[in-house]
This record gives C-alpha cells, sequence and structure tokens, in this order.
C-alpha cells in the first residue's frame, strides 16, 4: 500500500477500470461513496457514450488515503502530470515485470475483476452497467467462466466427500482374503 502501483492495481481490480479511465479518473468524479464517469471509450459518440457509476471499495479507499494522488487524476506520473494513455499501459507494463507477472496486464486486471464480480454473483446486466460494455453476451463470457470455476470446485468438494465416506466405511470392516489381513 502508499505506492503508485498499488493504486493502479485497486482501481483496476475494483472497479474493473480500462487504462484509458483509470490514468483519468480523480477526485472530480467523487460522488459521496461513487465514482461517476463517462467511459473514455466512445465518449465523442452519442449512441455509444456510457457512464460508469462504480462504489467505492474498502480497498481502493485505503489505496487512495495512503497513496499521493493528483487531483484531476488520481494516477500521476514522475512529473505529477495526469498520465497519458500510452504512458500509463508502459507504466503497467513496468510495475507488472518488476512484480514478476511478465504475462499481467492492464487489460488482464479488468477481466479477472469481471470474472471476480461474475463468481460473487452478479448479473449479466449488473456486470454491462459496471463495466461498460452495451450487450449481454459479453457479460455471459464472463459469468460462464465463474460458473465453470465453480462447478469445478463443486465437483472436487463432492470427491473430497466421498474419500472421507469411503475412508470412515472402510475402517470398520475386516481385510478381505483372510482374518489376519495377509494376502
Amino acid at each position: 500500500m502508499g505506492t503508485k502501483a498499488r493504486l493502479a492495481l485497486e482501481i483496476m481490480l475494483n472497479i474493473g477500470a480500462r487504462r484509458s479511465d483509470a490514468c483519468r479518473i480523480g477526485r472530480q468524479h467523487e460522488s459521496g461513496e461513487y465514482l461517476e464517469f463517462v467511459s473514455w471509450k466512445g465518449r465523442n459518440k452519442e449512441k455509444t457514450r456510457k457512464l460508469i457509476v462504480a462504489r467505492f471499495t474498502r480497498e481502493l479507499r485505503t489505496a487512495l488515503d495512503q497513496t499521493p494522488t493528483g487531483d484531476l487524476s488520481y494516477l500521476v506520473n514522475d512529473h505529477a502530470r495526469p498520465f497519458t494513455i500510452a504512458g500509463f499501459g508502459n507504466k503497467m507494463r513496468e510495475w507488472c515485470d518488476a512484480a514478476g507477472l511478465p504475462r499481467c496486464s492492464s487489460h488482464g486486471l479488468r477481466k479477472a475483476s469481471a470474472l471476480a464480480m461474475a463468481e460473487s454473483g452478479a448479473t449479466a446486466p449488473e456486470l454491462c452497467a459496471l463495466f461498460g460494455w452495451s450487450k449481454l453476451e459479453t457479460a455471459e463470457i464472463y459469468i460462464r467462466g465463474a460458473r465453470k470455476r465453480i462447478m469445478i470446485d463443486n465437483a472436487f468438494t463432492r470427491l473430497d466427500e466421498h474419500r472421507k465416506q469411503k475412508s470412515v466405511s472402510l475402517r470398520g470392516r475386516k481385510p478381505a482374503g483372510g482374518t489376519n489381513g495377509a494376502n
């Protein structure tokens, strides 16, 4: 906590921001316990313009409280100026590489956020509202991924329970092949 890298991580994970939004979000977007901003993607087209509303999480609030920020943009570069979109992408790459996560990216964090929301039970319309998607099919991709993980966890839980029951039932039996247990 307290680093720009951690703040960027919390913004990406907790509100699922695109990098184009993460580098622009600042105090002017705060509205009580929410952040409200127009998504950079599609901002100039009436038809595709999306208002994103995300609630502050405890983790994001803690990161903001413990990290030096700018005013118009929480995330600022070494010159105390807001990052450009490309500059922020390059910095995220540096931070991920320094953390030993060469396959991690800002878009990957957005996808991880969507999957976590889906795993928590968020519906397709809820995901669309938070991530600014116009098609329910996009949200369904993450819901299917979450269901798959849940189904896998359920299958392994049942397997563990089956093995415990089998172990308990075998304890009371005599060994097969004779009375002394030797085969």
